[in-house]
């Protein structure tokens, strides 16, 4: 018998007894795949990198009870998506948290992203969001192509380092990264330069 969700008192004891504030979410299948990115607000985070879904299930229970507001789906798995966005799409905000399939999943009804490329270039992305989300998907994946070659240099490496140098250049400085955290490689920098510039010429900004 699957065991039920746990409650979100229990969820929140056991995020803060871990020092890294985070915690394996225990229910319908017992998965460490979905992380409290804040316990105290709700949220469930879909962490990139790992081998399986979101478990839609396990989101699906949370939703029920309240335990989540919301989710950012960072994952490339496009069944288990649309099994979320099915069981939990009316129940709470998903939102996309990969850039090249944010057209994608705001057609197939994702309410928003968090992208960490629109912090330089949001009106793109809202250009983009606006055509996905009126169903024109084949004119929104086109409108991307122009700034797919800034998105493939930023994750070039792990961020933030790579997005902090990449605003710098553009004329946002945020300073950069704290230790152990490094810049990016030098043969990155290279290629953010040239996204820079063909941003620049097709007037992303």
């Amino acid at each position: 018998m699957p065991k039920p969700a746990a409650s979100f008192d229990e969820i929140r004891a056991l995020a803060a007894s871990l020092p890294d504030r985070r915690a394996a979410v225990i229910g319908p299948i017992d998965h460490p795949r979905l992380v409290l990115f804040a316990a105290s607000h709700g949220i469930a985070v879909d962490v990139p990198g790992c081998s399986h879904g979101a478990m839609a299930d396990t989101v699906q229970a949370m939703a029920e009870d309240k335990s989540i507001i919301g989710m950012k789906y960072s994952s490339y798995d496009m069944p288990d998506f649309i099994r979320t966005v099915k069981h939990c799409g009316d129940k709470i905000a998903i939102l996309s948290g990969e850039e090249p399939l944010f057209a994608t999943h705001i057609a197939l009804g994702a309410q928003g992203g968090v992208l960490a490329s629109a912090t330089i270039y949001p009106k793109i992305w809202l250009e983009i969001f606006a055509l996905a989300k009126q169903g024109k998907l084949k004119e929104a994946l086109k409108l991307q192509d122009r700034i797919d070659p800034v998105v493939d240099s930023i994750y070039t490496e792990t961020n933030p380092g790579p997005l902090k140098k990449y605003m710098e250049m553009v004329g946002m400085p945020v300073g950069g990264v704290r230790l152990p955290l490094l810049g990016p490689l030098p043969e990155t920098v290279a290629s953010m330069k040239k996204a820079a510039e063909f941003a620049k010429s097709v007037n992303l900004a």
